[in-house]
């Protein structure tokens, strides 16, 4: 009907032509009306049986499947006008039969991004190979490359979401839509691949890749003259910063980043690159501020940034937002805060498909909380369950801080080698390249686990280097628990004014959150000290 209709058929004679059809052959019924976006209204008819379609589709010579294809596809563009986009998978089809490659390839790559939207990145994917193989019979070279890299964008984003970005077909594409940008002169999609490149780069821990692909970031976003952009560019350089344990530069540049944020403006900016510079930057800086020494502000700046995340219509941000939650809630003592966050984030994961790149978090993060709050074995089972499925994945970036948190679960329960050996097999790489921000909590177990072995000069040792990095990177908190760490040798030694200098300067600095169990457990030591008493203190 639709083709007759596009033919200027008269529309009574083809409805009653249909309605013959369905009263004497028995092949066809009426599925419903159906009003058009453009108002038009018609009739929908369906096949009683999928045998009668494909008896009749089999019937029509190939050159008559490639007309009515197209006719078809005419038509319905005609019919839905300025909303054609949302049956552009079907329009894809019909012109692929209709052996139009290029209107074909264009209407996959907008399906292709439709899907994305709705996180349905397995048909994203799908629907972009779908075009990338219409676009090789395109007949003009130009528009080749011009669909190509539309396609090849859309397929990088549905590998990313699926795969995550260590996957080597996610680099492979970002790459490849690198290059197209370069040859088409599109610099919009040639920082979309640098981001990608970042991450990539990222989570295979190769910090000065990362740090090469945020410097060109940030040139393409200056040369395109978008603060957007740049802003972007900027988040990636506070993120990169943070891991690299350069706390306070960290906190110029997230304050920098989100006073540039305007949600009227940025907000979708999350389909492009999968995450709110707002909600997740403003999470970062939550984590950022215990490190710099204001559990208080850390705290309130977390939970700000899940309320913002909440509003959001997409899943990915609230995930990373959780997930930075968890870490918080660890470094404040709150198991349980762990486990609601960590739950919420499997949730997610199941509910929106993201089981590869979020749930091993959430996994991971659950299984922490239980051992916190006393179920060593089910918790320790699942924290090495999720670091198994993060060395699947290739996310090597974070390995080294989940042993490390595994680590610590073994030291608390006195598996004192096993917890030794997780950290040697990190801390050489950590060394070596200069900072980390979990660093200085590497050499303080180590120290404080050395000490148990009753190797007190070696455990001094790490101790001093716990003290030492973590002034280096402006990490206070992290000097707070090495002071103490250091201060309760030094009173043990019987050194105690040694003990009490060190340690009361470093708690005279702190200006809040006096009830966190890291303050509270440094001015108990320093009132034993005062006291002349020794203490045994966990780690």
């Amino acid at each position: 009907a639709v083709v007759a209709e596009t033919l200027d058929a008269d529309a009574a004679d083809i409805e009653e032509a249909l309605e013959r059809l369905e009263r004497k052959s028995g092949f066809v019924k009426l599925a419903a009306e159906h009003e058009y976006p453009n108002r038009s209204l018609t009739l929908r008819y369906r096949f009683v049986h999928a045998l009668y379609q494909n008896a009749f589709y089999a019937a029509l010579r190939p050159t008559r499947r490639v007309s009515l294809s197209k006719l078809a596809a005419e038509a319905l563009l005609h019919f839905h006008g300025p909303q054609a986009g949302k049956i552009a998978a079907q329009l894809g089809f019909l012109f692929e039969t209709a052996r139009d490659f290029e209107r074909a390839a264009r209407q996959f790559q907008l399906a292709s991004q439709n899907a994305l939207r709705l996180f349905a990145s397995r048909e994203a994917e799908a629907l972009a190979r779908r075009g990338l193989d219409a676009v090789r019979s395109a007949p003009d070279a130009a528009n080749r490359t011009r669909l190509e890299l539309g396609l090849q964008s859309a397929l990088a984003a549905a590998i990313r979401d699926r795969k995550t970005h260590a996957s080597g077909e996610t680099l492979e594409t970002h790459q490849r839509v690198h290059a197209l940008s370069q040859e088409a002169g599109d610099q919009r999609s040639a920082f979309f691949a640098q981001v990608g490149l970042f991450w990539s780069a990222l989570v295979r821990s190769d910090r000065l890749g990362a740090r090469e692909q945020a410097g060109q970031c940030r040139a393409t976003a200056e040369q395109i003259g978008d603060p957007g952009l740049v802003m972007q560019a900027d988040y990636l350089l506070g993120y990169l910063t943070f891991h690299s344990g350069e706390h306070e530069e960290c906190e110029r540049v997230l304050r920098t980043v989100l006073a540039l944020y305007d949600p009227s403006k940025h907000i979708k900016m999350i389909e492009t690159f999968s995450l709110d510079v707002r909600a997740n930057g403003m999470a970062l800086l939550g984590l950022n501020l215990w490190y710099l020494g204001f559990p208080d502000q850390a705290r309130a700046k977390s939970q700000e940034a899940i309320d913002i995340a909440r509003t959001l219509p997409y899943p990915i941000p609230l995930t990373l937002t959780l997930m930075m939650k968890t870490f918080l809630s660890d470094f404040l003592d709150d198991p349980r805060a762990m486990d609601e966050a960590s739950g919420e984030v499997i949730a997610i994961a199941e509910k929106h498909g993201l089981q590869t790149n979020t749930l091993f978090w959430g996994k991971f993060g659950h299984g922490w909380a239980l051992a916190r709050m006393g179920r060593l074995e089910e918790g320790k089972a699942q924290m090495r369950e999720a670091i198994a499925d993060a060395q699947t994945m290739g996310m090597i970036y974070v390995v080294p801080v989940l042993d490390l948190a595994l680590a610590f679960v073994l030291a608390g329960e006195g598996a004192a080698g096993e917890a030794l050996a997780l950290i040697g097999k990190h801390l050489p790489h950590s060394e070596k390249a200069g900072t980390h921000e979990k660093l200085p909590e590497m050499y303080r177990l180590k120290g404080e686990l050395l000490l148990r072995q009753g190797l007190e000069l070696e455990a001094e040792k790490f101790l001093l280097l716990a003290l030492e990095t973590a002034r280096q990177t402006g990490a206070r908190s992290l000097e707070l628990r090495a002071a103490t760490s250091l201060s309760r040798l030094y009173h043990a030694r019987g050194e105690p004014a040694v003990a009490r200098k060190l340690l009361a300067e470093i708690y005279g600095w702190f200006t809040e959150g006096f009830d966190t169990p890291d303050l509270r457990n440094a001015k108990a030591l320093l009132e034993q000290i005062a006291h002349g008493a020794a203490n045994d203190s966990s780690l």
